[in-house]
């Protein structure tokens, strides 16, 4: 099984990507990279070889200088950006 990952300039996950085999002539899976993504192909080990390509997005992110899964750290998780799932505002009451 090969593992792809699509990622940004800071090394955030954008797609993960898993195949038996690639198609002749592809060097990965993705045909839409925009500019400023790259695309690694993760070493096959035991530890991701147990993850899905869910929890690969969620828990890791790219080493841009080494091109190497790093795990995502507790700070990093907090710091990120909200999700597009916006809660329901409270409407203000009159005293």
């Amino acid at each position: 099984m090969r593992t792809f990952v699509k990622f940004d300039k800071q090394g955030k996950i954008v797609a993960t990507y898993r195949l038996e085999a690639l198609p002749e002539g592809l060097e990965h899976p993705y045909t839409d990279l925009a500019e400023g993504e790259f695309v690694l192909e993760v070493e096959p080990t035991k530890e991701f070889e147990n993850l899905s390509c869910l929890e690969i997005h969620e828990k890791f992110k790219v080493d841009v200088r080494t091109k190497k899964l790093v795990p995502v750290s507790a700070v990093e998780k907090a710091s990120s950006p909200p999700s597009d799932k916006k809660k329901p505002r409270r409407a203000k009451t009159k005293k």
